[in-house]
């Protein structure tokens, strides 16, 4: 039976893949093209992960799915109050979304998987931007990785109580008294004796007073406390360990000997960001006959809401990682038990990821059937926003010293990326499966920083006022008093564009705006092509360079796919080296320094993002590198070891997939099957 593999990456570069492929460090890259097709394609300006993510997976045009980047107006909404989707793409807890906006209740595309489910097939979704909450009924849709690594299903570290300082001090001391104020307590052949711990593992419990308190002066969140009794029940030494919440002996938890662990045990956690109710296990690691060394490991507590669909799901993943002993590897005995901290700050490394989303597509793709499965991991994206700068010679800050470990971490993560690879076509593909792989876009290295506010308020277009706190450049230091300024609504003529706010320049326009101030009709389109006359004039005093590589107008806007209500008056688009002020051109307030400078900054190590995508053209290219997404093919009725010279576009990959299923389109696919790919 035919399948799909859709394998994302975001930010994946084709250069890279030629580079390491050659190399020897991606063999499984190396085998895949060796039996496919490799392609560049064109993201969908404007070329971020929001908007390509859906039109890779709607076969739709920024313009038809609506999402414009991160941060999208609509025409009559307060400019301030943007629907943004960082949570949804980027969330930090289980349901994160319910703070900003869902993707996929956004989008005005059907996307492949509804279509697909309304032809009979079956799908699996993990991790896809769009994914959650799920819009399908009868597949599976997992946000996050999988419960091996995901912050979504994990709310701490698996923690180690000891008796005995171990593990280089990584373990949360217990302390162990002679037991005293239990009533109904359990036999025991020689004196009980009681313990006590802090099941969230935020901190070490102490004995003042005879109760069980948290040591230190900062009380933990949560002060679970689970009280211990260790029983001789033989007469030749301690054996036993009594778990309970409190002190009355009928009323246990569980009863361990040494190398047996309870039965998942359920309790409410306050966290930064609400109240999730958590399950864990509970270990007997050790227990000596005199019972002085005590070591208890507590497994990850994992959340089980808001991130698995169907529900069941959850429980299922977290079972199947405990029977195989996935709990991050750790035995309680490693130095890989992290010490005591706050719940909801687990670290979830791109390593990590990798393995969780293999594990998690393992056991679902081996477990149901299915006949399309979706994975996507969300790198190298960070990668190239932290180190692109670092390969180039031309950039001001070059340093051969920081390019060797930059080159290095590169080797390292695309090493991750074939492994993963690797994992998902040995446990989840077979003869009859198509493979593809994309990345949304990619990412060229940046020098020059231009904060357009400047030019558009020299030329009388935006007022600024002075405020409180401010935005500032990444190398400043932040201070709440220090002088700052934000875009006057009521007095500026037009806001200008940016990150989180798209490659826009919006009118304020009289009746469509709240704050509308410019007349429609002439002033209009006055106003209009004054912008684009700005944008084009603007110069470098620097390299004596114009910045802009593109401005047109909105009903310009159908050769790049950008048309509709999301879309702002003018659009733009940035030349390398040069980007914009991230955050600067929104409408939070701006420091001094940016506010009183000439407009233009040069990008400096550890100064915020160097490898930029978002505000260039889909074709644009720099020192070798560019924004253009990979796609490659390799299946039955795919043309072997052919490289396509011609470029795909974003909204093409889903007419593929259906054509070679045989399936119906999604109700708005814009793309169209190039058929050179097929045998």
């Amino acid at each position: 039976m035919r399948k799909v593999i859709f394998l994302g990456y975001d930010g994946l570069m084709y250069e890279m893949i030629d580079k390491f492929v050659e190399e020897g460090i991606m063999p499984n890259f190396a085998k895949i093209l060796k039996r496919g097709v490799f392609s560049r394609h064109l993201p969908s300006p404007p070329t971020d992960t929001p908007t390509n993510w859906t039109s890779l997976a709607t076969g739709a045009y920024t313009g038809t799915h609506g999402v414009n980047t991160f941060g999208v107006h609509l025409p009559g909404e307060p400019f301030e109050n943007l629907h943004r989707f960082g949570a949804n793409i980027f969330p930090r807890y289980a349901d994160h979304w319910k703070k900003e906006d869902a993707l996929n209740r956004f989008s005005r595309a059907e996307y492949i998987w509804q279509s697909a489910e309304r032809a009979g097939k079956k799908c699996i979704l993990i991790n896809y931007p769009g994914g959650w909450p799920p819009n399908i009924k009868k597949g599976i849709t997992i946000d996050g990785t999988g419960p091996y690594s995901s912050i979504l299903s994990r709310l701490s570290y698996p923690n180690l109580f000891s008796s005995e300082e171990v593990a280089t001090g990584q373990s949360i001391k217990l302390q162990i008294v002679p037991a005293f104020g239990w009533t109904n307590p359990p036999k025991s052949k020689s004196q009980p004796l009681e313990s006590a711990l802090l099941i969230s593992g935020e901190g070490e419990l102490v004995l003042q007073n005879e109760e069980w308190v948290p040591k230190g002066e900062n009380a933990p969140r949560n002060s679970i406390i689970y009280n211990l009794l260790l029983i001789n029940s033989k007469g030749e030494g301690y054996d036993k360990l009594i778990i309970f919440k409190g002190k009355n002996g009928k009323e246990k938890l569980a009863t361990l000997e040494v190398g047996e662990e309870t039965k998942w045990l359920w309790e409410e956690f306050s966290t930064p960001f609400g109240v999730f109710k958590g399950k864990f296990k509970l270990r007997l690691l050790e227990l000596s006959p005199d019972g002085k060394n005590l070591r208890i490991y507590r497994t990850t507590i994992f959340n089980t809401d808001g991130w698995a669909y169907p529900k069941r799901i959850a429980n299922e993943l977290i079972d199947d990682l405990l029977r195989r002993g996935k709990d991050l590897l750790s035995d309680g005995t490693k130095e890989d038990i992290p010490k005591p901290m706050p719940l909801c700050q687990v670290y979830e490394s791109i390593e990590d990821q990798a393995t969780s989303l293999a594990i998690t597509a393992k056991y679902l793709a081996n477990k149901y059937d299915w006949d399309l499965l979706f994975i996507q991991l969300h790198a190298p994206d960070g990668l190239n926003h932290q180190k692109l700068n670092e390969l180039c010679p031309e950039w001001k800050d070059y340093d051969p010293e920081e390019a060797k470990k930059a080159w290095e971490e590169f080797r390292h993560q695309y090493g991750i990326f074939d492994r993963l690879l690797g994992d998902v076509l040995n446990d989840c593909a077979d003869e009859e499966t198509l493979l593809i792989i994309v990345s949304d876009h990619a990412a060229i290295p940046t020098f020059r920083r231009v904060w357009l506010g400047k030019f558009f308020e020299e030329a009388g277009l935006v007022v600024y006022k002075p405020a409180e706190g401010g935005g500032m450049l990444p190398e400043e230091k932040w201070d709440p008093q220090a002088p700052s300024y934000k875009i006057d609504m009521e007095r500026s003529k037009v806001f200008v564009g940016g990150n989180p706010f798209a490659q826009n320049i919006w009118v304020n326009l009289k009746g469509r705006e709240i704050t509308g101030i410019v007349e429609p009709g002439k002033e209009y389109e006055e106003v209009v092509k004054q912008s684009i006359e700005i944008l084009y004039s603007i110069v470098d005093p620097e390299t004596g360079e114009h910045p802009i590589a593109l401005a047109l107008p909105k009903a310009s806007g159908d050769l790049l796919g950008q048309w509709g209500d999301s879309v702002g008056d003018v659009i733009f688009y940035f030349k390398p080296p040069y980007t914009e002020v991230i955050g600067a051109h929104s409408f939070t307030a701006i420091s001094e320094r940016i506010y009183k400078s000439n407009g233009f900054f040069d990008v400096k190590r550890g100064g915020g993002m160097q490898g930029i995508h978002h505000p260039f053209l889909p074709n644009e290219r720099f020192l070798g590198f560019s924004v253009s997404g990979i796609f490659i093919a390799s299946g039955p009725d795919i043309k072997k070891n052919y490289r396509r010279t011609a470029p795909l576009h974003s909204p093409d990959i889903v007419p593929i997939i259906c054509h070679w299923l045989g399936i119906p389109l999604p109700a708005q696919c814009e793309g169209r099957v190039p058929l050179d790919i097929f045998e």
